[in-house]
């Protein structure tokens, strides 16, 4: 099949010194040498026009039709297989305009190139063998990072660490399989297994079971390294839920007014808390209301609740009480089942701020922080009562699981192993054991990429942006 030779452009849109034109396929030189004309010089070594791989080369994009330059560039060469795509490659650097990115982009694709589809630079490392899918997975966590945390955890993953870690879980599967089946094809030369079956199964428990469990254990670490820590802020309105907002962001995001109701629509924004990521949501006033855009308002908010993490529970200090309203008795069955702060909000407009260190109504297991928005008091400590639910602020050095589709393949081979485990106590025959744990080795090669549909790859890939 004929490998078609893709090009794109790499760099963001917008203003910058460097803007970068990427090909990669088997005419990537040609065409790129269809439109550069490069100035050579003998000390380059180069005054024939044979370009070495790895060497960079100064010149400028010609437009033949019109014989006229279009940039002064840079051309990197970088011949296969020791390129990103283990394919010739060529980069073009040039001034970062979008009217000259574009120009000479148009230029490579009418002299034979194909513009790249999201990802396929990167899709096409993968199917060279130059990665396994777990490491072009963590290319989009490290473009998509938005704290050194995630950082950090990415690089570890393009690095190998997971699969490092998966392989060798692999490696252990596979060894008790391949004695397996010597025993079911050469009984007469191969030791019963009968008489180890205890040892297997305690082997089996802490090399092969206790490390799947362990990454299903992170998961949800990944996850809040990812996307961030779901916080949402929740309350009647005036309560300074707006004002609230604003002071964590440390920005005027939210329109604060006196007047009941001002948020209408969900407010979203993000921001780090001692180096983790933190997506906030501000919700509109929950409270009994006939107003048919506050309902909508209301049940958006009932939406958030659900997705959250954590919920700020804003009370208005200068006007509650040691009785539990309407409003807050509502409010807490919306948020019971979550993990809550309440936040006393206002304190600063009440003449005895220490009465109201906690209300009464409030259960004794969930946390009670005072606070002025306005005046910034109480606000370090309410951040302490986040950061101490923050469970990725505790993290571990380990590796950590990314995403949802590594998590299912784990679980399958958790469920495989156990039933492995079963079958090995009650003593069945080898070709079932067989059965469960080449299941098992199946779920590792999905997370490596080696057992994976054509449409999944494609789902995997199409999260790129175009030219990575």
């Amino acid at each position: 099949m004929e490998i078609r030779t893709i090009a794109a452009i790499a760099t963001p849109k917008g203003q910058g010194s460097i803007g970068i034109i990427r090909l990669s396929g088997p005419l990537s030189l040609s065409i790129a040498l269809s439109v550069f004309k490069p100035k050579l010089t003998k000390k380059s070594g180069d005054t024939t026009g044979h370009f070495k791989s790895h060497h960079v080369y100064y010149g400028h994009i010609v437009d033949a039709a019109s014989n006229t330059i279009v940039d002064e560039v840079l051309l990197f060469y970088m011949k296969h297989p020791k390129s990103y795509t283990r394919e010739d490659v060529v980069e073009i650097h040039a001034h970062s305009n979008y009217v000259i990115l574009h120009s000479i982009l148009n230029l490579l694709l009418n002299q034979g190139a194909y513009l790249a589809e999201p990802g396929e630079f990167t899709k096409r490392a993968f199917l060279n063998g130059r990665i396994d899918l777990t490491q072009a997975e963590a290319v989009i966590d490290i473009i998509q990072s938005q704290s050194k945390i995630a950082l950090h955890y990415a690089i570890n993953q393009v690095q190998g660490q997971l699969r490092f870690e998966i392989e060798e879980i692999r490696k252990r599967m596979l060894d008790i399989l391949i004695k397996l089946e010597a025993m079911v094809d050469f009984p007469e030369d191969v030791d019963s297994l009968e008489f180890d079956r205890f040892l297997l199964n305690q082997t089996i428990e802490s090399t092969i079971q206790e490390p799947l469990k362990k990454f299903l254990k992170s998961y949800s670490q990944g996850r809040l390294i990812r996307e961030g820590l779901h916080v949402v802020i929740v309350g009647a309105p005036n309560v300074g839920k707006s004002s609230l907002l604003n002071r964590l962001l440390e920005k005027p995001r939210a329109i604060v007014t006196p007047i009941a109701g001002t948020t209408r629509d969900l407010i979203e924004d993000m921001f780090l808390l001692d180096g983790m990521p933190v997506v906030i949501t501000d919700t509109a006033g929950l409270h009994q209301t006939n107003d048919p855009i506050e309902t909508i308002g209301i049940e958006k908010a009932l939406d958030a609740i659900h997705q959250a993490d954590i919920i700020l529970w804003v009370i208005d200090a200068s006007s509650c009480h040691n009785e539990q309203n309407d409003d807050d008795g509502h409010i807490f069955q919306y948020i019971h089942m979550k993990p809550s702060i309440v936040v006393i909000n206002k304190i600063d407009l009440v003449s005895n701020p220490e009465s109201i260190n906690r209300l009464q109504w409030i259960p004794d297991n969930i946390p009670c922080v005072t606070i002025s928005a306005l005046k910034n008091t109480g606000i370090q400590e309410l951040k302490k009562n986040m950061l101490s639910m923050f469970p990725m602020h505790r993290v571990d050095e380990h590796t950590v699981v990314p995403n949802l589709r590594h998590q299912k393949a784990i679980e399958n081979a958790v469920t495989a192993i156990e039933s492995f485990q079963i079958n090995l106590e009650e003593c069945l025959t080898d070709e079932i054991l067989i059965i469960d744990i080449r299941a098992a080795i199946t779920c590792m090669d999905e997370i490596l990429g080696q057992h994976v549909p054509l449409d999944i790859l494609d789902h995997i890939f199409s999260q790129f942006c175009i030219g990575k």
